[in-house]
């Protein structure tokens, strides 16, 4: 049988309101001082508007290659976000 009062009472600290814990985390910036990411549709990395100004002239039809464009740019944001539901 174990003796009674051999163990000392836990104190109810978090880690959190430790005094190094609220001194590392003034020291904290956060997103201060980064740019405004852009903001684009869901599902898509890289818009078809962007990238229709690197290409030359289209001489067949832009809407087919428009579709083609945010169909395989759909596989990209597809495979991201697979990896982030997976890991």
């Amino acid at each position: 049988m174990y003796a009674g009062n051999t163990y000392k009472t836990p104190t109810a600290t978090p880690p959190c309101d430790l005094p190094e814990s609220q001194a590392n985390r003034q020291r904290v910036t956060g997103m201060a001082g980064r740019p405004q990411p852009r903001r684009v549709r869901p599902g898509v990395c890289f818009p078809w508007e962007d990238r229709v100004k690197d290409l030359p002239e289209i001489t067949g039809s832009p809407e087919l290659i428009r579709k083609v464009w945010e169909d395989i740019d759909a596989f990209g944001n597809m495979y991201i976000w697979q990896l982030l539901l997976s890991f």
